[in-house]
């Protein structure tokens, strides 16, 4: 059974410019996950640097990490990659990505030097608040993080059915159909990841209740 999301709060009075409160506090989370992007980013190309200067093989390569997951972070924040909701579709959920900025918080945090720890505790935060947050302020935080751009949710608005015409009709079918292709996508994944954790349970107590 898919457990029922806390009741959002929708607040009529904590609107910006006709935006609704969920959709700006989504894309403010959006921009500051472009940020830890660029701040991973950045960490990687000094720790490349210090690691050429230095001939550590395994700074180097830490680099190098931090320098492809920080651009595919600012990538994922700017639009919608529709190849990880079959390869990755943890990262087209708010708690996946939250997931993610803690664990490269952590590596960011342990670059050495109290300015990367201050920035590694900033980025840890604010995957625990990607967890948290989004649940209790954005109406369709299911649908996963916001993007700033490629994202048509972001566009919604009301559809007549009596004024509209068989073409716009139509047009709009098809746009359901993939937002439900879509959700069904990441139910089908989420549920798989739920069948191997129990296996991976399952097997641990029984090698429990084998011990001696």
């Amino acid at each position: 059974m898919v457990a029922t999301p806390p009741p959002p709060v929708e607040d009529d009075d904590a609107k910006k410019d006709g935006r609704p409160m969920g959709e700006t506090v989504g894309l403010v989370f959006n921009v500051v996950g472009l940020l830890m992007g660029c701040l991973i980013t950045i960490t990687g190309l000094l720790q490349l640097i210090w690691a050429s200067g230095w001939g550590d093989a395994q700074k180097a390569l830490l680099g190098l990490y931090m320098i492809g997951f920080g651009l595919f972070a600012i990538i994922l924040e700017v639009m919608e990659v529709k190849i990880l909701i079959k390869w990755a579709p943890l990262m087209v959920t708010f708690w996946g990505r939250g997931l993610f900025y803690i664990f490269w918080g952590v590596l960011v945090a342990g670059a050495g030097g109290v300015a990367f720890a201050v920035l590694g505790i900033f980025c840890i935060v604010f995957g625990f608040l990607l967890i948290f947050i989004p649940p209790m302020v954005i109406k369709d935080y299911h649908l996963g993080p916001f993007y700033l751009k490629g994202d048509d949710r972001h566009d919604h608005k009301a559809f007549d059915v009596d004024k509209a015409d068989s073409g716009q009709i139509k047009a709009a079918w098809e746009a359901e159909k993939k937002r439900a292709d879509f959700a069904e996508a990441r139910y089908v994944a989420a549920e798989q990841e739920v069948a191997g954790l129990k296996a991976d349970l399952t097997l641990a107590e029984n090698k429990v209740r084998a011990e001696p």
